[in-house]
């Protein structure tokens, strides 16, 4: 009898565990659709009068203003891939935001997520620079890797509300370096 309940045990927290997981891919799955119409309408500007050259600076420097590690950049094609400690580039304040509205979706999907954790992420940011007659396209693209190295965490997305805000504060950053201050890396 003690055997059956073991085995009973070990299957109702097996099964716990896998319908966990499929919820953190449901979320996953469910902030990566909002995430590319956000992307679609907060992750790219044209800018006129300014090169490729000095918009990747210009970006290089407000990227480290906001904590933002350049880990690579090919300003021959246009690449820069920034990676900073989650919830980078936003602040823990700016965050608070973000739990205050993802929060309960977010445990709708899995009660195994937890924002405590946030620090076992890195936010990877990819930067496209394209060239055009007059002026530059820039788009930002970005993902969650875990630090943990577990397979277990299955979350790549960043909560929408985060790219909410992230957007707005790296273009932001941006401008003032490219043009308001006119500082660029010569």
């Amino acid at each position: 009898m003690r055997r059956i309940l073991i085995v009973f045990a070990v299957c109702v927290f097996s099964c716990g565990i896998v319908g966990c997981t499929a919820g953190l891919k449901n979320l996953d799955t469910a902030w990566e659709k909002d995430n590319t119409e956000i992307a679609n309408k907060l992750g790219s500007k044209f800018y006129s009068g300014i090169t490729k050259e000095q918009a990747m600076s210009a970006m290089v420097v407000a990227l480290q203003r906001l904590d933002v590690v350049v880990e690579s950049a090919d300003f021959k094609i246009g690449l820069l891939m920034g990676v900073a400690q989650a919830p980078k580039p936003l602040t823990f304040d700016e965050f608070e935001t973000v739990i205050a509205v993802e929060d309960a979706r977010a445990k709708s999907h899995s009660i195994l997520f937890s924002w405590s954790h946030i620090r076992d992420f890195k936010s990877v940011l990819n930067f496209v620079f394209l060239e055009a007659s007059d002026g530059i396209q820039i788009s930002i693209r970005g993902r969650l890797e875990s630090d943990t190295g577990s397979d277990f965490i299955s979350i790549t997305q960043f909560p929408p509300k985060a790219l909410e805000v992230a957007y707005p504060k790296i273009w932001d950053e941006f401008e003032k370096i490219a043009f308001v201050q006119d500082k660029t890396l010569k």
